[in-house]
């Protein structure tokens, strides 16, 4: 009996199988961007670990500012897709690269480094946050890049700039053990700035350039100052047109700075790590 028939009708599936499980499974390179609200997209959108109802507008609320936060919203909604006029939704589409947005507004270096097991090293872990112990689904395979913006919120709530190192420290050493690319953003122009939270903020991105990215050949700083003060450097200065309150771009901000931010990252080809 001829069984060829047979090979030629079962191979077609057997290549189909293997593809959808490397294009759309496990194997797939991803990003995750993870910080606080200008990582989610505050104040018009949110990420999937702080989903907003779909009818809310904040670009259209007085009350952005304020409400944009919902500290009481404790959701994951793994379902939940990034917007145009987001960080992870721009840069996806730039890089061809599916980011998840792991963003929870209000957050510190201190509440990111506590649910980083769960977040980004796609461990089986509570954080004690009220979204489970799992936020992730990739068969245990970690990230190609993370991309981490925080600090501000630290910085608003009078934490120690050691504190703040600290953290940092811990993100880079994690990313080193793990072979994770790691992106980060330093800290920007925010209006209602003091005169002691400058100089802390100062105190930050100097160390990020001149002892963190030295120190990891893998970590890429992207100047969000530089974008958000529009050149200038002043700490107090927003880039005009770019943003929708004393701190958060709009949808428009945020996909003029992930414009800029690209440029910094041309070195972004997941094709090099097989």
């Amino acid at each position: 009996m001829n069984t060829n028939w047979f090979f030629y009708l079962i191979l077609p599936l057997i290549l189909l199988s293997t593809y959808i499980k490397f294009s759309g499974g496990s194997q797939q390179h991803y990003i995750v961007l993870i910080g606080d609200s200008i990582a989610e997209g505050h104040p018009a959108l949110h990420g999937r670990l702080h989903p907003a109802p779909l009818n809310f507008d904040a670009d259209q609320d007085s009350q952005a500012l304020s409400s944009a936060f919902h500290p009481g919203l404790m959701i994951f909604d793994a379902d939940y897709k990034s917007q145009p006029g987001q960080m992870s939704y721009e840069l996806s589409s730039h890089f061809g690269l599916p980011i998840l947005n792991h963003g929870i507004g209000g957050q510190t270096t201190t509440d990111i480094r506590n649910r980083w097991p769960r977040d980004v090293l796609h461990k089986v872990f509570d954080p004690g946050d009220g979204r489970g112990n799992m936020t992730m689904n990739f068969d245990g395979v970690l990230p190609y890049a993370v991309y981490l913006h925080a600090g501000i919120n630290d910085i608003a709530e009078g934490a120690k700039l050691n504190t703040i190192k600290e953290n940092m420290l811990f993100f880079a050493a994690s990313t080193e053990t793990n072979d994770i690319k790691l992106i980060i953003n330093n800290i920007g122009a925010y209006s209602d700035y003091s005169i002691d939270m400058i100089e802390v903020a100062e105190k930050v991105n100097d160390w990020l350039i001149s002892d963190l990215s030295s120190s990891y050949s893998h970590i890429t700083i992207v100047d969000y100052l530089d974008w958000s003060s529009d050149g200038t450097g002043n700490y107090r200065h927003l880039k005009k047109n770019m943003f929708a309150d004393v701190i958060h771009p709009n949808k428009e901000g945020y996909k003029h700075f992930s414009v800029y931010a690209a440029q910094s990252l041309s070195w972004l080809n997941p094709k090099a790590k097989q």
